[in-house]
C-alpha cells in the first residue's frame, strides 16, 4: 500500500519491531526512524499529577499523527517516547521531524517538558531492529540508550507475540 493511501496510525512496541525488521532487510526502500523523547514527564507528574502527564503525552501523540500524516507510522513504546518510521525523501522527513520537535517543545514549555529527536536512516545504518533503535536513540542523548534494555524488550515482545492469547 502506498504511503498516501494509509490512514495515520498509532501502533505499539510489537508492531514497531516487526516493521523495523522489514525496514532493515537488504534491498528495502530507504526509511527514516525517529525516536522522540519527552524529558520532564516525571517532574510534571509529581507537580500536577498523572492526569496532566497523560494529557500532555496524548497531545504529543496527536501532534505526531497530524505532522506525520500519511508519510509514516507513529509508534508509542513508552510514556516518554514516540517512535516514527517515515517513508519518502530524506529531506522531507527531516523537515517533518524538525517541525514536530519544535511543536512538541512549544507544547511542553509551560510544563518544563522538552522533546529531543534522534534519527537513523534504514537500512543503511542498521541491520537489525534493536540496532536501528539504538542508533536513533543514541542520537537523542549520546550514550543514553544503555539505560534502556532494548534487547530485553525485544525478547519480551517476541515471546508475547508467540504466546497463545490469555497465556
Amino acid at each position: 500500500m502506498r504511503a498516501e493511501e494509509r490512514e495515520p496510525a498509532v501502533a505499539g512496541r510489537r508492531e514497531l519491531l516487526a516493521d523495523l525488521a522489514s525496514a532493515v532487510a537488504p534491498g528495502s526502500a530507504l526509511q527514516l526512524l525517529a525516536v522522540i523523547r519527552l524529558h520532564g514527564l516525571s517532574a510534571l507528574r509529581d507537580r500536577a499529577g498523572a492526569d496532566a502527564r497523560d494529557r500532555l503525552v496524548e497531545e504529543a501523540r496527536q501532534r505526531a499523527l497530524v505532522d506525520v500524516g500519511h508519510a509514516g507510522t507513529v509508534y508509542v513504546s513508552r510514556k516518554d517516547e514516540v517512535c516514527i518510521l517515515l517513508d519518502g525523501s530524506f529531506m522531507e522527513s527531516i523537515s517533518k521531524l524538525a517541525n514536530l520537535t519544535w511543536s512538541l517543545n512549544e507544547l511542553g514549555r509551560p510544563q518544563n517538558v522538552a522533546a529531543e529527536t534522534g534519527v537513523a536512516l534504514l537500512p543503511e545504518e542498521a541491520d537489525d531492529p534493536i540496532g536501528a533503535l539504538r542508533r536513533a536513540d543514541s542520537r537523542t542523548v549520546p550514550g543514553e540508550y544503555t539505560k534502556h534494555d532494548w534487547d530485553s524488550a525485544d525478547r519480551r515482545a517476541r515471546r508475547s507475540a508467540t504466546d497463545p492469547p490469555g497465556a
